[in-house]
């Protein structure tokens, strides 16, 4: 009876979190002011294609979780114009255990070079797929369907999170940074 008691009260550590973030880990932790600078000069060169440039833009100005990228859709995509100026905002799906995805979102305002990027990105994926059911395509498309996403609602094209992770370190070392 006392071992169960004292199983009982002892505590067990969970994972750590936020290591990278707090220690500063130059490989797996935030960019430096002078890594962002260098990042943001070598994506005004152009030289990558425009998935992958929207992609690396979008990471460098929201800092989102890989899954939050996974689950945009196009339509999450709002471009309005004001007074003869366009504006955009990006409708990003929360990621929480508790609601299902795409259940919650959070509006961000994007630059304006961004969003007339991101609009080029829906203007190509719409040629590469015109098959595909307005509404529920995603902006950034898996060729072979995503196991990661598949068995979710009205997900199964969407690129993977881990997919995304990779396109994201392959085209920042394209960039030569």
């Amino acid at each position: 009876a006392e071992a169960y008691w004292e199983l009982r009260a002892a505590v067990i550590p969970g994972n750590l979190r936020g290591v990278a973030v707090t220690t500063a880990d130059p490989e797996s932790g935030p960019l430096f002011e002078v890594e962002e600078n260098a990042l943001r000069a070598a994506l005004q060169q152009n030289t990558l294609d425009l998935r992958s440039t929207a992609l690396v833009w979008l990471f460098l100005t929201l800092g989102p979780n890989p899954m939050n990228l996974a689950l945009l859709r196009e339509s999450d995509l709002n471009a309005y114009t004001l007074a003869n100026q366009n504006f955009y905002e990006l409708k990003v799906p929360r990621i929480k255990k508790r609601v299902p995805p795409r259940a919650e979102f959070k509006v961000r305002k994007i630059e304006k070079f961004l969003g007339a990027m991101l609009v080029q990105l829906r203007d190509q994926n719409l040629e590469e797929y015109p098959h595909e059911k307005a509404g529920s395509r995603p902006l950034f498309w898996s060729t072979n369907g995503s196991q990661a996403l598949a068995g979710w609602h009205d997900v199964e094209r969407h690129t993977s999170a881990a997919d995304l992770s990779i396109e994201l370190t392959k085209g920042v070392e394209r960039l030569n940074v």
